[in-house]
């Protein structure tokens, strides 16, 4: 047990020593959005934006809240995801599916999106992004969520990448997302040949050898492009390294990788689960070394 890390320690001080001041590039969905739009990396289609109890649309220009029901009225995708601008581990999204050419519902909810649901949604900061279409190998592990990669990567020295971690998490009961914390299940995916573990987890520590809603059995299974998620995110992870560890969320779609987002705090109890204590990992010799950072030091907490 002494290898491992605790949570206190993982958020208060190896992370934040990690990013500096350059946390926002990960925790504004807005910004990283707006980001990787510039570099051209592959990422869900952001149809809308809430900010300062207005909306944008996707050039970022004010509109009216009647525009912005027409838009989403008219849409040719049949999901949307309404997400936190600062949201972590699932939290606050909500999940727009389409019922009918020109009508969406909130199943959370309950209710149609009309024109008082649009009036509660300005009140919140939220990015709102179309649904993917995962890959029909990755969609007959569980198909109501798009479950993703989460794979941790270390920039060393400002110049090469190493993938240390990677697990694939998965929707269950019924659920639209993937996240650990909101109910979902989470295995672990060796990063060097992409084959799945032989068991699954939940946040509850329940183990599973196979999916319980489609029974896809998790031993010996290799992910069959996992060649081309390595390549995508050791790119992807180069263009952020300034930031030393990341939690980056992939999908796979059947034209491939897809960023969904970026964790510069990945949660530490579910990689501990599989990977054991990582407190080599993370060459953490003395605890002490991380009292004190630059700007993030513990007496400012």
């Amino acid at each position: 047990m002494k290898n491992y890390i605790p949570d206190y320690f993982a958020y208060y001080l190896l992370y934040p020593k990690s990013f500096k001041e350059r946390n926002i590039l990960c925790e504004d969905k807005f910004l990283f959005y707006t980001i990787c739009q510039g570099l051209r990396i592959n990422q869900p289609k952001t149809i809308l934006y809430t900010r300062n109890n207005s909306f944008l649309n996707d050039q970022q220009n004010i509109i009216t809240l009647q525009e912005t029901l027409e838009i989403i009225q008219n849409i040719p995708d049949k999901k949307l995801f309404i997400k936190p601008r600062f949201g972590v581990g699932g939290t606050g999204i909500h999940v727009l599916n389409k019922t009918n050419p020109n009508t969406f519902i909130d199943k959370q909810k309950n209710v149609i999106v009309d024109l008082e649901y649009i009036k509660e949604i300005v009140k919140q900061d939220y990015i709102i992004q179309a649904g993917l279409t995962q890959h029909t190998i990755i969609n007959e592990i569980y198909p109501f969520s798009i479950n993703t990669f989460r794979i941790v990567t270390e920039c060393i020295d400002n110049s090469k990448i190493k993938i240390l971690f990677a697990l694939l998490r998965m929707g269950h009961g019924g659920m639209e997302i993937d996240n650990a914390t909101s109910g979902g299940l989470y295995t672990k995916v060796n990063p060097n040949t992409g084959e799945l573990y032989k068991y699954a987890l939940t946040n509850n520590q329940e183990k599973f050898l196979a999916h319980p809603y489609t029974n896809f059995k998790f031993e010996g299974f290799h992910i069959p492009f996992w060649d081309k998620i390595v390549e995508f995110t050791l790119k992807l992870a180069f263009k952020f390294c300034d930031i030393k560890y990341i939690g980056w969320d992939i999908a796979y779609t059947e034209d491939g990788p897809v960023v969904i987002e970026a964790n510069n705090g990945p949660d530490i109890s579910i990689l501990q689960d599989f990977y054991g204590g990582l407190k080599n990992h993370f060459k953490i010799n003395s605890p002490t070394d991380f009292w004190y950072s630059e700007n993030y030091g513990i007496k400012d907490l």
